[in-house]
Order: C-alpha cells, then structure tokens, then sequence
C-alpha cells in the first residue's frame, strides 16, 4: 500500500516510521514544559504598579452648585464700533462713505463687588459703546478704565455696587486632569455652561492675523465658542482660574479644544489696570527667534549650545544704542544664561523701568564668533508691544 505526502511516495513502513517520530517530538516537548514549571513554581511574583486613585476621590454627583454660584458673577458684554464703509449706494449718490455700526458679544466675569469686571482686551479693542447684562437681565453700559494688548486682558467699571463677584483661585495649583467648567456667553446664548478638563499648561501659541503672542495658556476641553471670549474658566471648587480667550477649529467647526489665561496673570496686573489704565513693563527693543539648541550650534559651530536670535532691533531702542543687530545670539541676562524667547522676556519684565540690565551676546564676523557684553538702561514698554519683542 502506497500513499502521497507532499509530492513524495512513501510506503507504509515509512509512515509509521514518520509518526513514531512525531510522537517522540510531543513528548520530548510535553517533558520540557513539565521541567520549566518544576523549576519556576517556586519563583516569587513579579511586582506589578497599578495607577490607583487617592482615597476619598470621589466624582461630584452635580456642577450645578457651582453653576448656581457663580453665574450671578458672569455678564454678558455686548460691544459696539462704527465702521467707514463706501458702498455701491454712496458711489451712486456721491457720499465718500457710510458709518455702518458693527456689534460684538462676547463674556466677563464681576472680580470686585464693586463694579470690576475682567474680560479680554480683543472684545472691547475699538468699541464705542460697551453694555454689559447680568443673570437677572439687569443691563448696565460700561466702560474701559484699563487695558493690556500683550496679556489680551481688559478690565471694564459699571455704576453699581454690592454685586456678586467670583471668587479668583491659584492657577498655578491646577494640573492636567482637573475638572474645569466655562461659564460665558456663545453665540449670543448667555450663561452657557459647559464642563470639561483641563488638558495641559504652559500652550504658547502666536495668532498670525492679530500679531498677539500668548506664551503660557491653559488648554481644556470644556467647549469654549465665539461669545466665551472673557468669561471664566472655573475649578470643581468655583474658583476663577483662567479667563476664557479662543477655540483651536478645524476649519469653520469648531473642536473641544480651548484656551484660557492663567488668573494668576492676571492678579498680577489688575491693580496696574485699574490704578494706571495700563501695565507698564521694562523693555530692550529686540524680537526675539528660535531658541539654540546643542544640534544648533554643533551644526552651526556656535561655541554656546542655547541661547536665542535676535531677529529684528527696533530703532531708538536701548538695544540699538548698546549694538545689537539682527543675527546676534542673545545668551545670557542678568548674569544668567537664556535658553528661549519667553525666559528672556520674563527676565526683562521681572525688573523696573530705569533699572540696568547686563546683556552677552555672540556675534558672527569674518573672524569667526565673538562674545560682546553691555549693559542696557531698560525704558518703558510701548502700548501696542509687538510679540516677542522685549
């Protein structure tokens, strides 16, 4: 008797042959396991780390008592601007131009129960008319008493007094994870509620139409629309921790993913905005660029591995009077090195106007790079400070 086993003739002895050694194969291998767990059963358990919530944390059942709580606190803000607009209409009957009034809505929040509202410095930018309307309708006209470009806050005063105000928290004691709810006014809807997580700290993020340079947002989920502009972004506890600024949209749809001022910026500030109208800052006059990195300067044979390019000097400024130029490598302040843009900025910011300040930097020539040192009496910032321009 003959059989075919992958093309080949084998007779039957052969096949027996070839199960007998199949066979041997399994038992060899089953006699192996059997050995491996002899051997291991006396091994310990390897240790295992598990992601385990604190004792005590708890969901809260509800947000609606911080809703109840602090909605009383937040305003809508409906602001007015006349345009000059030449349309067909004015061409046909020979008028230079039309003065057409363009309406803006957006969010604030009561910080003094005084009349102090907060919101951002973009909703109330050009208006003429300013009105704001609490929870219970009562509608007030405002005005501008202070306002900072660089930080996008503004702080508006209405006639009225004993009014509920939020409660301001510690941004700096948030972290990703935490529960956050934005109260504001979207798309005209007043007093929206709306409850997410903060995301992430420390966004800096640069707005190519509008030329403002944010350098530390909150990121949260919590759905931020147009309208939200200027309300507070709120902790489980009902405390402010960050004014409500822009969304991130894909297109015309927009996407869970908004951003907030750190209150503690603004704590920083408000008195200045109240007291002055603005914040004065001390100021070099250089725009900074791209921080150096180690692969930077070892592509480049910069004999510093951070640092950061100077871009443009403005002219007059105390950085064109000590001889900066654009290309210069900005690489220590105050005796302390400087690794990006931001930290640079801080380190300007941090001191008074009038106050000297120690500047190195490195500079390229034909022979090779040099180490240039200076110090800089700082003046006071402009108004209108251009993005990373310190």
């Amino acid at each position: 008797m003959k059989a075919v086993i992958e093309g080949r003739l084998l007779t039957m002895p052969s096949l027996r042959a070839k199960r007998f050694g199949v066979a041997a194969v399994i038992v060899a291998a089953l006699v192996g396991f059997a050995a491996a767990y002899l051997m291991n059963r006396h091994q310990p358990a390897p240790t295992m780390a598990f992601a385990r919530l604190p004792a005590g944390t708890e969901t809260p059942a509800s947000f609606a008592p911080v809703a109840r709580a602090v909605i009383p606190a937040v305003v809508n803000v409906d602001t007015t601007a006349y345009a000059r607009i030449t349309t067909y209409r004015d061409l046909f009957e020979g008028k230079p131009y039309s003065v057409v009034p363009q309406k803006g809505r957006a969010s604030g929040f009561v910080f003094r129960s005084d009349g102090y509202i907060l919101t951002n410095q973009h909703v109330v930018a050009g208006a003429e008319q300013i009105t704001v309307t609490f929870s219970n309708g009562k509608r007030l006209p405002a005005k501008v008493v202070g306002q900072d470009t660089v930080l996008d806050l503004a702080v508006l005063k209405v006639d009225a007094s004993n009014l509920t105000a939020a409660v301001l928290g510690d941004s700096s004691a948030i972290e990703p994870g935490d529960w956050a709810i934005a109260i504001g006014n979207p798309f005209g809807l007043h007093h929206t509620v709306t409850l997410g997580v903060i995301s992430a700290l420390g966004r800096p993020i640069e707005m190519e139409e509008s030329g403002r340079y944010y350098e530390d947002l909150i990121q949260t989920d919590a759905y931020i629309n147009q309208g939200n502009s200027g309300g507070p972004l709120l902790t489980a506890k009902g405390e402010v921790v960050g004014i409500n600024t822009m969304i991130f949209a894909a297109g015309s749809v927009p996407a869970p993913i908004g951003f907030a001022i750190p209150i503690n910026h603004a704590k920083a500030v408000m008195d200045q905005l109240i007291a002055h109208g603005k914040v004065v800052r001390s100021w070099l006059g250089v725009r900074l660029g791209i921080a150096i990195t180690p692969d930077i300067a070892q592509r480049y044979r910069i004999p510093e591995s951070r640092g950061v390019l100077v871009r443009e000097v403005t002219g007059g400024s105390p950085a064109e009077r000590a001889g900066l130029t654009p290309g210069d490598i900005i690489v220590s302040l105050k005796g302390k090195a400087v690794s990006d843009a931001t930290e640079a900025a801080r380190a300007v910011r941090q001191i008074a106007v009038g106050s000297s300040i120690s500047v190195e930097w490195l500079r390229y020539s034909d022979q090779g790079w040099e180490r240039l040192k200076a110090d800089l009496r700082t003046v006071e910032a402009p108004a209108n400070l251009a993005p990373n321009v310190t």
